[in-house]
């Protein structure tokens, strides 16, 4: 596997494991955190592991609003949420492990090009019923925003291909779920 660096405030840590995670590439990086490709390898599937940006540094606050993040995720089953797997701490590090979805994020759509007003009204109608769905069970989400929105694509084996949204506008041309992170 590639060495991956993150670190804040010029620290960097090299990482290409971590715990029983093969990390394969990062795909996000956020204000409090680094999402990773990786390869849980106990369970032989693919996920999306968050890990926080100050590592084992992190203060009492931060790790309470990422223990507080995860619990809120994974309380909410709904074809439109991304699924929490895991949440731990490795070496006083702690981890999310998520559903990889395989797709592409709105925003990075929406820098290929504009979406039409039919396709963009049908994104907004499915993030809005997850969003719907999280408000009903107490949670809001308090960082809404097109990197948020991931657009998975859709297989023809997909629990629910009702949801799915078809783009003909964009590079991206296909069936997708609007999916919240």
């Amino acid at each position: 596997a590639e060495r991956l660096f993150f670190g804040r405030l010029g620290r960097s840590t090299q990482l290409d494991r971590f715990g029983q995670h093969e990390l394969v590439s990062q795909i996000g990086r956020g204000g409090m955190g680094v999402v990773f490709r990786a390869v849980d390898t106990r369970l032989n599937r693919l996920v999306a592991l968050k890990l926080i940006l100050t590592g084992n540094s992190a203060d009492e606050e931060e790790l309470t609003r990422f223990r507080i993040e995860a619990s809120s995720a994974a309380s909410l089953d709904h074809p439109g949420i991304v699924p929490v797997y895991e949440y731990d701490m490795i070496d006083d590090r702690p981890f999310i492990a998520m559903a990889f979805i395989d797709g592409i994020s709105l925003d990075a759509g929406l820098a290929k090009g504009p979406l039409s007003p039919a396709e963009a009204a049908e994104i907004l109608l499915r993030v809005a019923r997850a969003v719907e769905f999280a408000h009903h069970r107490g949670i809001v989400h308090r960082d809404l925003k097109p990197s948020n929105v991931l657009l998975a694509r859709v297989s023809s084996h997909d629990p629910h291909p009702g949801d799915s949204v078809s783009l003909s506008t964009s590079e991206y041309a296909g069936h997708y779920q609007p999916k919240v992170v």
